[in-house]
């Protein structure tokens, strides 16, 4: 039998030539016993063996020992390391492209959200790789789910009703979500781990609704009560502090803008019914306190299902009319945001973009995609999700990922029907 030798470098699992011709993955394989040492079989031997085959062989052996599934990253970068030595880029072509401003840029602007590793080559790939991020913004699914006890609730409750999940992020601690599962709160915290959660446990609110929203501060959070139509803050740990009502009328999705100012849908109920009128308003409390400050939008939205607060505006999902309504935090009109969508119910803004989900219909992929605008209401994308399910229900950005709930396309199914509600994450916002 033949044998084989190789530097110590190489890992074992490289697949080795012996003497007979025959291909091996290991040194036990080609000689019965571990590996010899360079001093058992000297390099020399090997560099004369190799010697004798042609160039052709030579070039097939190093392209399949790169393509080679289990060390194509050692080889590559063996590989990458003895061409850089034996045959470097000219210093004009390092200088003049690869560290050049415009040539860089031009180079970097085709690279995808796949090809990151671009940004650790040096300090100036990093720069041109910022520089040029905005281009390869692109939602992207990420594998992530919370696992904490209260699950469950997602599905049921003691009376065969949905209890929809509802989240808040704590401004000025990226680290902490707060959510509302039906009665109960939680906090979601990060952990030193790598998407790793811890769940705390907060205190149950005395709502009759299920379906009340949640926003938060830095010292209180909100509850709405869909059924009784107030609004109730609390502290952090769980002890109420005001409420407020207004007669005959629902306050709704709540949002916290700029000056301690929490803006709220302002919703009228039709005479001796449940279901609430066409026609909204937006009110303005003071967060502190939930004193009334005063109220704008009447006539200009209706039903609305989401409002979000950006650098300067708040925009506001009229859902009936097709359209996204853009005020001042003072409360005066700016312009309408329209197009091909339908009956915006949630919307998130991140980083200069917004993120629009629509309500379900028959209509295809209406309720199963994210629609990403400017701020302009340019689309910059559309993602689809692969298995048809519902965004409609909340829109949250945590810990660097767009958090979407989501529940099966239920459109034709039985009043009833158990929901398998799931949480979605995805990244590269």
């Amino acid at each position: 039998m033949g044998y084989a030798c190789v530097t110590p470098s190489i890992p074992s699992l490289v697949v080795y030539r012996t003497w007979t011709g025959t291909w091996t993955g290991t040194w036990r394989h080609v000689c019965g016993h571990s590996q010899p040492t360079p001093t058992d079989r000297p390099m020399a031997s090997l560099e004369t063996r190799l010697a004798t085959l042609s160039r052709e062989d030579l070039l097939r052996f190093a392209t399949d020992l790169c393509n080679n599934p289990s060390m194509v990253v050692a080889a590559t970068s063996m590989a990458n390391s003895l061409l850089a030595a034996r045959n470097p880029l000219p210093q004009w072509a390092v200088e003049e492209v690869l560290l050049s401003g415009d040539p860089l840029q031009y180079i970097l602007s085709h690279l995808r959200f796949e090809d990151r590793q671009a940004a650790v080559v040096c300090s100036r790939w990093a720069e041109g790789w910022r520089a040029t991020s905005e281009g390869r913004r692109h939602l992207m699914p990420y594998p992530f789910m919370f696992c904490f006890p209260v699950a469950p609730l997602l599905l049921t409750n003691e009376s065969g009703l949905y209890a929809y999940m509802r989240m808040a992020v704590i401004p000025d601690n990226p680290n902490k979500l707060m959510v509302k599962l039906g009665k109960q709160i939680f906090t979601i915290s990060t952990t030193s781990k790598w998407d790793v959660y811890k769940e705390t446990f907060v205190t149950t609110v005395p709502t009759t609704s299920l379906f009340g929203n949640i926003v938060a501060s830095q010292e209180l959070f909100y509850i709405t009560d869909k059924i009784v139509g107030d609004i109730s803050s609390y502290t952090h740990g769980g002890t109420k502090v005001a409420t407020v009502a207004f007669p005959g009328k629902s306050l709704l999705n709540p949002v916290l803008g700029p000056d301690e100012q929490l803006f709220c849908v302002l919703c009228t109920k039709y005479e001796g019914s449940d279901e609430f009128a066409q026609s909204d308003e937006i009110v303005v409390l003071d967060s502190r306190t939930l004193q009334f400050r005063h109220q704008f939008g009447a006539s200009l939205i209706a039903e609305v299902f989401r409002m979000i607060v950006t650098d300067d505006e708040l925009i506001v999902c009229d859902c009936v009319n097709d359209r996204l309504q853009v005020f001042s935090f003072e409360g005066e009109y700016r312009r309408s945001i329209t197009g091909f969508w339908k009956k915006p119910v949630e919307l998130c803004f991140v980083k200069d973009r917004l993120y629009l989900t629509e309500q379900p219909s028959q209509e295809e992929l209406v309720g199963n995609r994210i629609i990403v605008l400017s701020l302009q209401g340019d689309i910059l994308q559309i993602y689809v999700d692969c298995l048809k399910r519902n965004f409609d229900n909340e829109l949250c950005y945590f810990d660097g990922k767009l958090l979407a709930v989501t529940e099966p396309n239920m459109a034709g199914t039985e009043f009833g029907t158990v929901k398998e509600m799931a949480m979605v994450a995805l990244t590269n916002l």
